[in-house]
């Protein structure tokens, strides 16, 4: 069986074998360039400016990125094996680590294995991960890794502001918990739909009362057998075990990747599975959100395909019209939607789910789960012996 590799390291390839070879090359002139901690940064940014002509900011951003690769030992090792990440990869995961601060070193220890998981390859010719996917993926990472700040401060008090700016213009400001900013997020754009017009129009007539709020279903996939899991929404991103467990959920229904119907249209219900599945639409290196995309039928209903997971994907608008005109193809495993795509000049990629429901994602809730589960274990021992300690010893006497 074939090795798994991404696109990007495909040696067999002579256009992808010059990229890698210019991607190595740059990588290792940078590394040799990584000051040490108590050099002047300034000095050492200018003198390479004057060196490379690479402007100063963004050596600075380089030296940063590749001091921080030091410190993900995992996704190093995976680097100096594959040079699969460019410098503008690097350098989005040192920006998304840095709202962390100072983190422990078992979160960054967790980070670390997660994020190598996620750049490792898993079949042959896989499609590289985008910047926009590793940088969702690290703020999914990053937001449940604050998880002992989400139990203390709980659930975030919605705030309101209004500002005039002057020029006849002012300005109204909402900041409230995530999970209430997408409700009112779909709100105003399923009015917009309806009303066909801007999503400011369309906030204008709901906040006036010139219509009427439409009903809206606001999808959270949550490992419902799972203790402490997290929960996943759209537009939002992962929720930590207390702002999930607090969510206010009307319904619960089961996944069913089995559902079939008779007609051509995607009921809500399917088209939620799918959407919690593929995550975005699944042409390579596409990044638009499964929830605005098309359900296409893989093989078209007109040719007797059926409407049932197995034989739709989420294709944006454009990508969709990219396939029904016969530049691409692909071919789907039913249980994992791993994709194969196959273009007209003879070449193919795979590229897999990167939604809730994916099994690699699937795996990884139930893995963050048992590890918080095991964390607030050891805390509340730990809290434990505090208290008898402080029972048991003899207060001194004033």
């Amino acid at each position: 069986m074939e090795e798994p590799y991404f696109s990007t390291t495909n040696t067999t390839d002579p256009t992808t074998r010059l990229a890698f070879e210019m991607r190595k090359a740059e990588y290792e002139f940078w590394v040799n360039q990584v000051p040490e901690l108590d050099s002047d940064f300034e000095l050492v940014t200018n003198s390479l400016y004057r060196t490379t002509g690479v402007n100063e900011g963004r050596i600075g951003h380089i030296l940063m990125a590749l001091h921080r690769l030091e410190e993900l030992p995992k996704l190093q090792a995976l680097q100096h094996r594959l040079y699969h990440l460019d410098l503008d990869r690097i350098i989005a995961i040192n920006k998304s680590l840095n709202r962390l601060g100072n983190p422990t070193p078992k979160v960054v220890e967790r980070i670390d294995e997660q994020l190598t998981a996620y750049l490792t390859p898993t079949r042959p010719n896989q499609t590289m991960r985008t910047q926009a996917q590793i940088k969702r993926k690290l703020n999914e990472l990053i937001n449940l890794a604050d998880d002992t700040l989400a139990v203390t401060q709980g659930p975030t008090q919605p705030r309101y502001t209004m500002e005039n700016w002057g020029d006849n213009t002012s300005a109204v400001t909402l900041s409230a918990d995530p999970a209430v900013i997408a409700s009112v997020d779909k709100c105003i754009r399923q009015t917009a739909l309806e009303l066909d017009c801007s999503l400011a129009d369309a906030a204008v007539a709901l906040l006036t009362g010139r219509t009427q709020a439409p009903e809206i279903i606001l999808n959270a996939y949550k490992a419902t057998d799972v203790p402490n899991s997290p929960a996943f929404i759209e537009s939002v991103g992962w929720l930590d075990p207390a702002r999930s467990n607090a969510l206010p959920y009307t319904k619960i229904r089961e996944m069913d990747p089995n559902q079939e119907v008779k007609g051509y249209v995607t009921p809500a219900a399917m088209a939620a599975y799918l959407e919690g599945f593929d995550g975005t639409c699944r042409y390579p290196g596409c990044n638009r959100p499964a929830t605005v995309c098309q359900k296409d039928h893989r093989i078209n209903h007109a040719d007797g395909g059926p409407t049932t997971p197995s034989n739709l994907a989420c294709l944006c608008q454009h990508h969709h019209n990219v396939k029904t005109d016969g530049r691409a193809f692909y071919v789907m495993d039913p249980h994992t939607r791993d994709i194969i795509w196959l273009f007209e000049d003879g070449t193919w990629t795979a590229t897999e789910p990167s939604g809730p429901l994916a099994p690699k994602n699937k795996n990884w809730v139930q893995t963050f789960a048992q590890t918080m589960t095991a964390h607030r274990a050891r805390a509340y021992e730990e809290a434990q012996e505090l208290m008898r300690q402080q029972k048991t010893t003899p207060r001194e006497e004033e």
